[in-house]
């Protein structure tokens, strides 16, 4: 079976849904959109009728794209408030002719380790094994082994039910199924993790437009989240106030010009815009850079202040992402605040090689390995519907023209 994940990530200022094949490491990109969100404050739905009517346009433009419906996505959910317990289950194996611990067996176990563990206003995102028993014997996946009883230590991470069930009420009057979800912090380690990394502490921080996201993951999994109340945002509004023009000019003059850092920066390098006042202006790079960087080093720097109050662990790696990375010489500012173990996150797929698409890209990768450690098959198409999708691609459909029908090691 085509392994085909739709992957939504729901954010402050744009909404986007991705649709991918995945097969081992590659990864085929078959539709990309996003929209501007609406009624959406962090990643939390604060007015249902705004928020429907976004993803509406933005399941639309899909269709248009695969000439198929979205009926399940995989989406992420807000880390606000975000709890980490370590939990731990049993079960028998009940087969007494063939003892032998199965898929099913892994997803009970989890489960009994899960009960009871949460208040009734809270939900489970997440529930990571650390490492699972079969009988005496420690082992990372106990698929295949025999014995009597199956323990698992795991994490458990939760977050208050508003937090999930605005965009879920939403997607179901869209006719939209939800068939997993997760935090950001714990897609965004999926999108560059390196195997290593698996048994290492480190930080990923993602840089979004109204917040900024620091995650602590120790052996590839979330142990403590936090929230930042600064975003990308925030230099479009220092640059508005600065050249008195709107703050949708001040991200124009930003994606333009605008380096993440002055070393580089010229006066040469100008971008000409009329301001509020309806004078023409001229607005050149060292200047509009100096206001960059002296914004983005605030958030940096509340961001390394958090990962001291997060864990006092040594850290092995720290990913940075998110759309405001793409800046030019973000590499360098980062190097400056965080030293030699900062890693700037890139996607290398085609059609989504920019780090907004982290989640997106994230939402479906870990997705797939939940997939796999249960040994299940997935697809968010049946089987007539990828047949058709094959059928159209072939006849040349001059919407499938739009799809990247190459694989890419990632």
């Amino acid at each position: 079976m085509r392994r085909i994940i739709a992957s939504l990530d729901v954010g402050s200022n744009t909404i986007k849904l991705v649709v991918l094949e995945l097969y081992k490491k590659c990864v085929n990109v078959l539709a990309v959109n996003e929209v501007p969100s609406g009624g959406i404050k962090k990643g939390i739905v604060i007015n249902q009728d705004l928020a429907y009517e976004a993803l509406e346009e933005l399941f639309n433009r899909t269709k248009k794209t695969l000439d198929l419906d979205i009926n399940e996505v995989v989406v992420n959910v807000s880390a606000n408030d975000l709890e980490t317990i370590l939990v731990s289950g049993e079960v028998l194996v009940n087969d007494l002719d063939n003892p032998v611990v199965t898929p099913d067996l892994i997803s009970k176990v989890l489960k009994n380790a899960a009960e009871y563990k949460v208040s009734d206003n809270r939900m489970i995102v997440n529930i990571s094994p650390i490492k699972f028993k079969v009988d005496d014997m420690d082992t990372i996946n106990p698929i295949g082994l025999t014995g009597t009883k199956l323990k698992v230590k795991a994490v458990l991470n939760s977050v208050p039910k508003k937090n999930f069930y605005g965009i879920l009420s939403v997607l179901s009057k869209l006719n939209v199924e939800v068939v997993d979800y997760s935090i950001s912090g714990q897609a965004d380690y999926y999108t560059y993790h390196k195997d290593k990394q698996d048994n290492e502490c480190g930080v990923v921080i993602n840089i979004g437009c109204d917040t900024t996201n620091v995650s602590i993951l120790n052996k590839g999994i979330v142990t403590s989240s936090s929230i930042l109340d600064i975003g990308g945002a925030s230099i479009d509004s220092d640059l508005a106030y600065v050249y008195n023009i709107s703050k949708n000019d001040g991200k124009l003059v930003k994606e333009k010009i605008g380096l993440a850092i002055s070393t580089n920066a010229s006066i040469k390098e100008t971008y000409n815009l009329t301001n509020k006042n309806d004078e023409l202006i001229t607005v050149n790079q060292k200047e509009c850079s100096l206001v960059i960087e002296s914004r983005l080093k605030e958030v940096l720097e509340y961001a390394k202040k958090e990962i001291n109050n997060l864990t006092k662990k040594p850290i092995s790696y720290i990913i940075i992402t998110g759309g405001i990375s793409e800046l030019k010489d973000f590499n360098l500012l980062i190097e400056s605040i965080f030293g030699s173990e900062v890693i700037l996150g890139s996607i290398p797929i085609m059609g989504v090689r920019n780090n907004k698409y982290s989640t997106c890209i994230g939402l479906a990768k870990y997705f797939d390995y939940k997939l796999r450690l249960r040994k299940e098959e997935y697809s968010a198409f049946s089987d007539d519907e990828l047949k058709s999708l094959t059928r159209h691609s072939h006849n040349g459909n001059k919407v499938f023209d739009k799809i990247f029908g190459y694989f890419f090691e990632n």
